[in-house]
C-alpha cells in the first residue's frame, strides 16, 4: 500500500503541475474559460479516480 501511496501522490502532483502550466498557458492566449474549466473538472476527475482505485485495492488487500 505504501508504494502505491507514493505513486498516487507523484501521479497527481505531477498531473497537478501539468495542468496549472496549461491552464496558465491557455489564458494567456485568451482561451474560453470553458477550456479552463475542463482542466479544472479533469483534476478533479484524476483524484477522485486515484481515491477511488485506492479504497477498492484496500478492499481487496483486506
Amino acid at each position: 500500500m505504501g508504494r502505491i501511496a507514493t505513486v498516487q501522490k507523484e501521479n497527481l502532483q505531477r498531473l497537478d503541475d501539468d495542468l496549472d502550466i496549461l491552464k496558465a498557458y491557455l489564458k494567456t492566449e485568451h482561451a474560453p474559460k470553458a477550456a479552463v474549466e475542463a482542466l479544472e473538472r479533469l483534476t478533479v476527475e484524476q483524484h477522485v479516480s486515484w481515491k477511488k482505485a485506492v479504497d477498492q485495492i484496500r478492499k481487496l488487500s483486506r
